[in-house]
């Protein structure tokens, strides 16, 4: 037979009842379980085994579950620590009652290294309690549990029961993202995204706060972190987890987002838009191409694409100055696009293309000309609180409701009576085409009574009505 190597394990589960007063029930306590093991001798090697055999980075990996079946731990991997020439694993906590454990194994990163056999196996003999074994912790009394381990050398996963000894490792990552913007840094929302080179891993929606993410993996493989925000640029880091986190030391990884002008397209061989402004931007296609360029009138920027597949296009620089934004015709079809800190922009020209269902422009307050017809998609369209919008488009086809209308009407005029805004165009029309359209939504009475007093009172073009 080959040689074989025992690890002999002494769970020592102490309980202890709970002090309570007459009119109080007496309740149920968790009490600490550990695990202490030594390695023992075979008859091959002719002494004890040295302890510095079991690598330091070892750990008892588990799965028991308690008497009604319920999973209580699944690969759960407990940390090992050497006491006087021996082992102990760190505390665990279990009610009283009674438990089975199915897989018992000694890891060390992904490789299992010993493990307890299981019944009607070739190994099951060599051990006096192949798995599943069961034990009872009870109140008042100290449990011990001895469990034999055979070392996998040598042998096949097979000969212990197992269908094989990968085990998925679970990397525990904390992370805390942020965004800055005039000084101001505070906890956000974000979108996670975790790749081994080209394969995505997972992805992970981020609260604003210290989120707790893991995932299944070698530590020591290399890994790539995507962080995204609308709006922001993103934050993009490849990284080793072990070696991440022994710079992190136990802390949070910090994620800084700094704003961006960003676009989502999909389905798209070729994007086309104008930016008139002042200065310089900087214009990330999202394929691996960045490019810069100066603001001027007309300036135009188009990108073609080997793929048609989904891209993040992020804008940085000067865009605080960028005063127009145009795509039209369906040179710039976008999923999504982020206007927020575009905040010097006066006219926007985007329309006859495919768009976003939701287009905010609330934080572009000197807006003066909207032009968004033909955008079949939009379901919503926030305007500023306060503007001086004289110019607005927005013809269908699009997804506008009465509710939507009404409050695009209603923030144009309320706004056009506090500027006495004079001579504005107003275009709502179900069709951009049409000569003769009814009015999406179509609007309330009360909206169609605030069109008719732009019309007749502040000398208005409206769309026929």
């Amino acid at each position: 037979m080959k040689a074989k190597v025992a690890l002999i394990f002494t769970a020592m589960l102490a309980v202890l009842l709970q002090s309570c007063t007459e009119d109080e029930p007496r309740q149920q306590k968790a009490e600490p379980v550990q695990f202490t093991f030594s390695l023992a001798a075979t008859e091959n090697n002719g002494g004890r085994i040295a302890a510095d055999e079991l690598p330091p980075d070892a750990e008892l990996v588990i799965t028991l579950t308690d008497n009604s079946g319920t999973p209580v731990m699944t690969n759960q991997r407990i940390a090992i620590m050497s006491l006087g020439g021996s082992y102990i694993t760190a505390p665990l906590e279990f009610d009283p009652g009674r438990y089975t454990i199915s897989d018992f194994m000694i890891a060390s990163g992904p490789d299992i290294l010993f493990a307890v056999p299981k019944k009607n196996t070739a190994l099951a003999p060599v051990v006096v309690r192949p798995l599943p074994f069961s034990f009872n912790v009870q109140k008042g009394k100290i449990t011990s549990v001895e469990m034999e381990v055979v070392s996998t050398k040598g042998y096949m996963p097979e000969d212990f029961g197992y269908v094989s000894f990968g085990i998925n490792i679970v990397n525990p990552l904390s992370i805390a993202v942020f965004t800055s913007k005039m000084g101001d840094t505070q906890f956000a929302t974000a979108e996670a995204f975790l790749y081994k080179g080209e394969d995505l891993i997972n992805s992970y929606d981020l609260q604003a706060k210290v989120n707790l993410i893991s995932f299944k993996g070698d530590p020591e493989d290399t890994y790539k972190l995507i962080v995204r925000k609308s709006g922001y640029e993103p934050y993009i880091r490849t990284f080793k987890y072990s070696d991440l986190i022994d710079e992190l030391d136990k802390l949070a990884l910090k994620i800084i987002l700094s704003p961006a002008f960003t676009i989502e397209t999909d389905l798209v061989s070729e994007f086309e838009m104008i930016l008139e402004g002042t200065g310089t931007v900087n214009i990330d296609w999202g394929d691996g191409i960045v490019e810069s360029g100066s603001l001027g009138v007309n300036t135009f920027f188009t990108h073609v694409y080997a793929a048609t597949e989904v891209y993040y296009i992020t804008i940085t620089g000067d865009i605080a100055n960028i005063t127009e934004f145009y795509s039209y015709y369906g040179g710039g079809k976008a999923t999504d696009v982020n206007f927020e800190h575009l905040t010097g922009m006066t006219s926007l020209r985007f329309g006859l293309t495919t768009g976003p269902a939701v287009l905010d422009l609330t934080h572009n307050v000197n807006l003066t000309f909207v032009n968004i017809a033909g955008i079949p998609q939009l379901e919503q369209l926030l305007l500023p609180p306060t503007h001086n919008i004289s110019f607005i488009l927005v013809h269908g086809p699009n997804l506008l409701n009465t509710a939507d209308i009404d409050g695009i009407i209603n923030s144009i005029y309320t706004n056009a009576v506090a500027n006495t805004t004079h001579g504005g165009v107003f275009g709502l029309s179900v069709n951009w085409a049409g000569e003769v359209e009814p009015l999406i939504g179509p609007p309330s009475p009360a909206a169609l009574a605030q069109l008719v007093e732009l019309r007749d009172d502040y000398g208005w073009e409206i769309s026929e009505f």
